[in-house]
């Protein structure tokens, strides 16, 4: 099979634009990881792209086309000319990952993912919200406030500590924790900035450890494959650091037993996919839904004897794999010293 594998940021997405330091070694460590994965495979065709100005980062071997400036729509329609499949990972804000899967729809290739309609829900946070709840799936207490309405005033009726945060971002952007009024103003400044909404999230601060999981799913059925704690630096925003994969907890069988759920109140996931939730004393609390490949997999193939690669293709073919327990606890870090460690299997 030909497989354009495509990570937006690193990818080439912001040729032309300045380029986020952070979101962009994130998006090429996700890149990297992926794509050694599908060539050990040794049975399909891989291609992807690299950024110009990141040609310098990546091994030669790898099979990346480089995007210079302002060639990124043209580069990308001759991949997805020639590819017969298509594995997509791209922030879920403005619509990017949602827009980009209806492409790959609308020119009749295999989405190596969720469907565009489930992104398109899962990316609305208040979409998300709702339909954690009538699922019957515990989330923290949300509301949609408008940046025109007083929204200090709002925030200070919702109560603190409150988490203000865009209403579809990603990887933590714009994301803050206000613990008293005093900080509201300044929260809300900085959070504007990264948004093009004229409304904003303002949600309950749940208190306890935060967390992932990262799954897998053949359109109908949810497998989870590991619980994993993240490492959340909060200054001036929320910034993740990395996690550990595969951890035990008390909340892990309640957590998995869960997400099996999902479908009912997502449909349309497919591949892999991550779930951002907080452990807490009487339970997880889920938080949001990842519908595409999270940072976590970093980790999470160190953490299985199995080239994880072949079980993507196969549930987004419409059929879950049979795995191996993983072999964790595995810790990975996201900082400019790391590079995806190479695995065989």
């Amino acid at each position: 099979m030909r497989i354009f594998i495509h990570e937006y940021v690193s990818g080439g997405g912001l040729s032309g634009e300045p380029l986020p330091k952070r979101m962009a070694y994130e998006g090429l460590l996700m890149l990297q990881a992926i794509l050694e994965d599908f060539l050990f495979l040794r049975r399909h065709e891989i291609r992807s792209t690299i950024d110009a100005r990141l040609r310098t980062t990546v091994p030669a071997n790898l099979p990346m086309t480089i995007v210079d400036r302002k060639r990124y729509a043209e580069v990308f329609a001759a991949f997805l000319d020639w590819a017969e499949a298509v594995l997509l990972i791209a922030p879920e804000t403005d619509g990017v990952l949602a827009y980009l899967c209806a492409q790959v729809e609308g020119e009749g290739k295999f989405l190596l993912g969720s469907t565009s309609k489930a992104v398109v829900a899962a990316t609305d946070k208040v979409t998300t919200d709702s339909r954690f709840r009538a699922g019957g799936i515990p989330t923290a207490r949300t509301r949609v406030i408008p940046f025109d309405d007083e929204p200090t005033r709002h925030v200070a009726t919702f109560g603190y500590p409150a988490v203000v945060k865009p209403v579809d971002g990603a990887g933590g952007e714009g994301v803050f924790v206000v613990h008293r009024p005093a900080e509201t103003s300044a929260a809300l400044r900085r959070l504007r900035r990264v948004t093009r909404h004229q409304t904003f999230l303002c949600q309950q601060y749940v208190a306890g450890i935060p967390a992932s999981l990262s799954c897998l799913s053949d359109g109908g059925c949810v497998l989870p494959l590991t619980l994993n704690t993240q490492y959340i630096h909060m200054s001036n925003g929320l910034i993740y650091r990395g996690g550990t994969v595969d951890v035990d907890h008390p909340s892990r069988s309640a957590a998995f037993g869960m997400v099996k759920d999902l479908h009912d109140a997502l449909p349309g996931l497919r591949g892999y996919f991550g779930v951002d939730l907080v452990l807490t004393r009487s339970g997880p609390v889920f938080i949001e839904v990842n519908p595409r490949l999270t940072t976590s997999y970093i980790g999470l193939r160190r953490a299985f004897s199995t080239n994880l690669a072949g079980a993507i293709l196969t549930s987004a073919l419409g059929q879950l794999p049979t795995l191996p327990t993983p072999r964790g606890p595995v810790r990975f870090f996201v900082n400019r010293r790391q590079r995806p460690s190479r695995k065989k299997g």
